[in-house]
């Protein structure tokens, strides 16, 4: 559930992150030649297009309204791409890595590479959430699925993962909860804030964006009936399975 002490920690959080990118976006081009900022955004748009929703807004209705949806991708998802943008621009030299290879580099470094990181996470988190969700989804039935099989063979069935799931989505704070493959092990793994399961060992399966704006319009503090609404109703499982497997 949301308190006050977690919007709090949420409202510092993007202050301290849109502070920061708003003056790196105001930075000028002018020490780069014509043909320079020319490659410059070719390799931003190759190495760091802008994903586009692959359902329209109102496909998720009525588990996530069309608002939200629109709103969280314009808002929210764009404003990370665009504030990423931006500090490639005046950055160049690290517009040359894939999303993956510049949230690796930049991990643990101050000022500057803090924020690369935390913008390239939040978009690629946000990328995998995207493709995560879909209108009819849900958990699919063991005898249709072998990565549910191979969660009722863990948690001893499906309800049982869907607590387990649920006690890291609920947890107080704001972040994100993935399902993911380490070997032959499944796990479930919670991320805050702008914390992304890339890159390490592990195989992201499929993933929920627990922020606020991903669910308060449409279910305010209630984050748990969201939840719920995930795992039985919009939860992408082919994506997930395709991933497993």
């Amino acid at each position: 559930m949301v308190n006050e002490t977690e919007r709090g920690s949420r409202r510092n959080f993007i202050k301290l992150m849109s502070a920061a990118g708003g003056a790196m976006a105001t930075l000028p081009l002018i020490n780069l030649p014509a043909f320079a900022q020319e490659n410059i955004e070719s390799v931003i748009e190759k190495n760091y297009p802008l994903m586009k929703l692959p359902y329209p807004t109102n496909a998720l209705e009525p588990f996530l309204s069309s608002k939200t949806i629109a709103q969280h991708y314009q808002q929210h998802h764009k404003a990370y791409h665009n504030q990423l943008t931006a500090y490639l621009r005046v950055n160049p030299e690290y517009s040359k890595y894939t999303l993956v290879d510049l949230i690796q580099k930049t991990k643990g470094g101050i000022l500057l590479e803090d924020a690369l990181h935390n913008f390239s996470a939040l978009l690629w988190n946000h990328n995998f959430y995207w493709n995560s969700l879909k209108s009819k989804g849900g958990i699919a039935p063991a005898e249709k699925s072998s990565l549910t099989k191979r969660i009722v063979q863990i948690y001893g069935s499906t309800e049982k993962f869907k607590e387990k799931f649920k006690e890291k989505a609920l947890k107080i704070g704001i972040g994100w909860v993935w399902l993911i493959k380490v070997k032959n092990d499944i796990q479930i793994l919670r991320t805050e804030y702008s914390g992304a399961p890339v890159p390490s060992p592990y195989q992201p399966l499929i993933g929920i964006d627990v922020w606020e704006h991903a669910y308060y319009m449409d279910y305010g503090a209630d984050r748990e009936k969201y939840v719920d609404a995930y795992l039985n109703s919009i939860a992408n499982w082919d994506f997930a399975e395709a991933n497993f497997t």
